[in-house]
Order: C-alpha cells, then sequence, then structure tokens
C-alpha cells in the first residue's frame, strides 16, 4: 500500500493529512504539492471542482494531464499508482487539495480520505473515507464513510527536548484572523499583557510563537514589548512550535487555530485560550463546550465586549485588566500521555476501514 498526501503546503492542513498517514502507518508518505495557481480557492479551482463534482469522472488521461501541469507529481509516479489502483490512498486536507486527490483518484483507481477538514458537502461525499471532527458536521449527520473525531488529527513525534535552552517557560502559540474567527487586537493585546505581568510574577520566560497569518501589526507591538519586558521572548526561527511544546512548562494559544490545539493536547498539555474576540461563532462554541466537559481546555475570557464602539483600546483596557486567563495560570499544570487523541483516532480509523473492506466500498 503506498499513502500519497496531496496537499496546499498549508502547515496546519499539511499536518493534518500527515497526522492520518501516520495513523494508517506511513510515517513518511509520498507528497504531491499543488502549484501556487491553484493552491487557492479562485476561478481554476472552481473549474476543476466542477469536472470532478460531474456525474461521470474525467477520464484517467485528463485527469492525469491536469496533475502533471498543476502539480510537482511525477509522471512515475502517477504511473505506479495505476498499476496498483485501490490499493493506495490519497489524503488531502482544503478544498483545493481534495479536488486532485479526487483527480489523482480518476488517474489512478487510488482511495480517497479527507484529513480532517470538511470541504463542501458535494465534494467530501465523493470520498471513500473522511476524518472530521464532528463540530464541523451539522449535528446528528453520520455516513457511512465519515470517521469522526473530537479534534483535527494530530501527531508529535516526541522531539525537542533542550528547546529554549532546558529553563521552565510559558509558551503562547498565535495562530491568526480567519474567516470564522476574526480577531480585535485590542482585545488580544490586553490579554497577552496580563499573561506577561503573570509570567513575572512566577519567575518565568514567556516565548511566543508565530504562526504564518499572525498580523504584522502584533508582531510590531510584541518587538517593542520584548524590548521592555525581559520576561518576553520571540521563538527562534529554529525551533519547531511542536518541540516548544514537547518542553514549555504550560501552553497557552490563541483560540482562531484548531490545529495548533489539537498539537498542544498530543504533546500531552491541557492548553489555556486566549479569546481574540467576545463573539460567539458556531461550530466553534460546540468544541469550546466539548472540551470543557473533557478538561481539556480554559474557556476564554467572558466578559462582553462591544466590538462597534469606536473606542476599543480604551474599552480593552478596562476589560481585560483580570481575565479569565489568570485563573488557568494559578493552577497546577496536569500533563497527559502524548498522543493519547492520535493513538483514539488510529484505532478507529482502523476499526472503519476494516469494517468497509468486509462491506465493499461501494
Amino acid at each position: 500500500m503506498t499513502i500519497i498526501v496531496v496537499t496546499d503546503g498549508k502547515p496546519g492542513h499539511e499536518n493534518r493529512s500527515l497526522a492520518v498517514a501516520r495513523a494508517l502507518d506511513s510515517p513518511a508518505p509520498a507528497r504531491i504539492l499543488l502549484r501556487p495557481l491553484v493552491r487557492e480557492s479562485n476561478a481554476e479551482t472552481q473549474r476543476l471542482r466542477a469536472l470532478v463534482e460531474a456525474p461521470s469522472p474525467p477520464p484517467a488521461e485528463e485527469a492525469k494531464a491536469l496533475l502533471l501541469q498543476h502539480s510537482d507529481a511525477e509522471e512515475s509516479l502517477i504511473e505506479s499508482l495505476a498499476r496498483s489502483g485501490s490499493a493506495n490512498w490519497a489524503i488531502a486536507t482544503g478544498t483545493p487539495a481534495c479536488v486532485f486527490a479526487l483527480l489523482l483518484k480518476a488517474a489512478t483507481g487510488s482511495r480517497t480520505l479527507v484529513g480532517g477538514l470538511r470541504p463542501a458537502e458535494r465534494l467530501y461525499r465523493l470520498f471513500d473515507l473522511c476524518v472530521f471532527p464532528d463540530y464541523h458536521l451539522p449535528i446528528g449527520t453520520a455516513g457511512k464513510n465519515v470517521v469522526k473525531t473530537l479534534l483535527p488529527p494530530a501527531y508529535h513525534d516526541g522531539r525537542g527536548a533542550g528547546a529554549n535552552g532546558g529553563a521552565p517557560f510559558w509558551l503562547l502559540a498565535l495562530g491568526g484572523p480567519a474567516a470564522d474567527c476574526p480577531w480585535v487586537e485590542a482585545y488580544l493585546r490586553g490579554q497577552m499583557d496580563a499573561v506577561i505581568d503573570a509570567a513575572s510574577k512566577q519567575d518565568r520566560r514567556l516565548c511566543v510563537a508565530p504562526g504564518p497569518r499572525t498580523p504584522a501589526s502584533l508582531l510590531d507591538w510584541l518587538s517593542r514589548r520584548c524590548a521592555e519586558r525581559r520576561v518576553l521572548e520571540l521563538a527562534s526561527p529554529e525551533h519547531r512550535l511542536a518541540d516548544l511544546m514537547q518542553t514549555a512548562e504550560t501552553v497557552l494559544i490563541t483560540e482562531d487555530s484548531e490545529s495548533t490545539l489539537a498539537e498542544a493536547i498530543n504533546a500531552g498539555h491541557c492548553p489555556g485560550v486566549l479569546a481574540v474576540s467576545d463573539e460567539r461563532v458556531e461550530p466553534k462554541e460546540r468544541l469550546r463546550e466539548r472540551l470543557e466537559d473533557w478538561g481539556l481546555f480554559t474557556r476564554p475570557m467572558s466578559v462582553r465586549y462591544a466590538v462597534r464602539l469606536a473606542d476599543r483600546r480604551r474599552l480593552a483596557r478596562r476589560l481585560v485588566g483580570r481575565p479569565a486567563i489568570l485563573g488557568f495560570l494559578a493552577r497546577p499544570q496536569v500533563r497527559r500521555p502524548r498522543n493519547w487523541l492520535f493513538d483514539v483516532l488510529s484505532k478507529d480509523l482502523r476499526e472503519r476501514i476494516s469494517q468497509r473492506s468486509r462491506q465493499g466500498w461501494r
């Protein structure tokens, strides 16, 4: 069996697909990277999506030509996959990558698997199996091609000993504004200032790890704060976030990134979550409630924030003087076994594949 990860190159998407590949006992799968033109949902990807969603799949030669044109796939790999057909699995996360996984299926006969981020319903129903966090699906949704999980797939390889010099430190992993989770920077900065103060009082360094989507304005603010507060530092580029999570004493994350949340929990942490605004957005609210029930994270601030008021900065300072995150930082941190959520996913996924194989895939 050959495992192929079809990826748009986005770390959050690719890491989910790699975790699913590892759950299928393939720690180093083959990789097909989309070219820049089709890495986002645009006119070209919509045209190709209509092609794979048509009642009849595109002919194998046409699908092969599109793969060679729009990705770094080598002709020899496609021909090799075509010879073994349904013994292979193409894993993808994100709509553009899912479109090309279906093109790979049309070209080679490989089975297809969505790795943890639900595309449009018409698209995911074309896949042989889908691994979805259940909060991505309407309540009550089920299907024989769906494996439900608590969080997006994630795997922690256990490396990272010695990151940050081995000294005790807190880690704050930043995501970035998203369509379903917009940021109000003044709101977030007030909470970060409170965390910096708490780190200073507890004689801990606070290491901040920005993400690819972290706004430049916040990075500028952090650079100025690093010069003012000795306890604060920005993570070195050579340190992977997973490495820092392995050795951090406490992990804090912004609420926008589900992938970072899954990585922190699989690293054994019960992470604290910083709210980026006071809006309640479904389906994230269902996720928060589920994780609170499991004792896996602390709820963000519950104060109301009037985002339409003109003087946001002054209001934010008044509201976030003593945010709820301080209660989390005052508690002893309990570590859980590394990759315990990943182990649950691996078991469920293998059982579902075995069950579908006995029943027939169509």
